[in-house]
Formats: C-alpha cells, sequence, structure tokens
C-alpha cells in the first residue's frame, strides 16, 4: 500500500536509528550509507559530527530527511549535542518541535491514529545528571502523553534521577 501524498509505502509503525557519533565525520559517513530512508522514519543523534560553520553537512540528506537542530543551537557558545532527522515520508501535519531550552534535549511530536507521542532526543554527559534533572522538570511541566526518550545517558546509575508514572 502507497500513500499517494508522497508515494511512501505506509507502515503502521515508527522505526528510529539511535547513535551516538562521538563527533566523528567516519561515524557521520557510516551512518549516512547505512540509513535507509525506506526503512527509517526518525534518526536520534548524539553527539553529532558538525562542521565548522556548526551544522550538519547534510547536502545528500536533504532529499530524504529533514534536520532538526535543538532550540538553542548557534545561540552561544556551548555545542549542540543531539540533533534529529525526520523522514520527509512524515507529513509536516503530522509533526512539529516542542521548544525546549537545551542543547542536550530535544523533541518532536508525532500525531497521527495512534493519538500524540512526544519522541526526547537527550544525552547526559558522564560528569553530571544535570540533563536527566532538566528532562525531570520539563516533563513535569508539560500536558501529560505517550513519551519516549532515546538517547546517550553516561551518568553514574546512582546519580540517575528518573520521572515515573
Amino acid at each position: 500500500m502507497t500513500d499517494s501524498a508522497n508515494n511512501a509505502p505506509s507502515r503502521d509503525d515508527l522505526k528510529i536509528w539511535q547513535q551516538n557519533l562521538c563527533k566523528s565525520p567516519n561515524a557521520w559517513e557510516h551512518m549516512l550509507k547505512n540509513l535507509d530512508p525506506e526503512s527509517y522514519d526518525l534518526t536520534c543523534i548524539q553527539d553529532p559530527y558538525l562542521n565548522p560553520v556548526n551544522l550538519a553537512n547534510t547536502s545528500n540528506l536533504r532529499s530524504y530527511w529533514d534536520v532538526i537542530y535543538p532550540s538553542g543551537h548557534n545561540s552561544g557558545t556551548s555545542c549542540t549535542q543531539v540533533i534529529m532527522l525526520v523522514n520527509k515520508h512524515l507529513s509536516n501535519n503530522n509533526w512539529h518541535i516542542i521548544p525546549i531550552k537545551s542543547l542536550n534535549v530535544m523533541a518532536i511530536e508525532l500525531t497521527g491514529q495512534f493519538g500524540k507521542v512526544r519522541i526526547y532526543n537527550t544525552y547526559n554527559p558522564c560528569d553530571s545528571d544535570h540533563t536527566l534533572h532538566f528532562l525531570k522538570r520539563h516533563m513535569s511541566s508539560e500536558e501529560r502523553s505517550q513519551c519516549l526518550t532515546q538517547g546517550e545517558n553516561r551518568a553514574e546509575p546512582h546519580n540517575i534521577i528518573w520521572m515515573g508514572g
């Protein structure tokens, strides 16, 4: 079955590629060679490789993917730790960016027959649990909806704080 609006096969599932690239251009190129837009709907990247002007090298991605940066990208001296790639076969009417003031956390909300789901992409460095505290505060202040978190959590296990229920 095909979605006539964008000629993409229609599916009932959502496939996510998640990877920490360790800021490596080689890892970025390897990911690009293996990231099949026919198989994946969303990509959550931590520690992305960004070029000298602080952007992902995306010239070969633009035909299949929308590159999403955190809300504070390029607004200061800190490095962006997460980006998302949203497959263009997902209608722009069915997803939007959740504004979050962090370079370590970003999210989108998808809407469909399943209702709404928020997908968070997070990076938590090993020397801090700041990102997890931030995410807990953010999720506590937001409307309740289904949430999925993807990402890199390098905090010591005794430092992890997570919101239950």
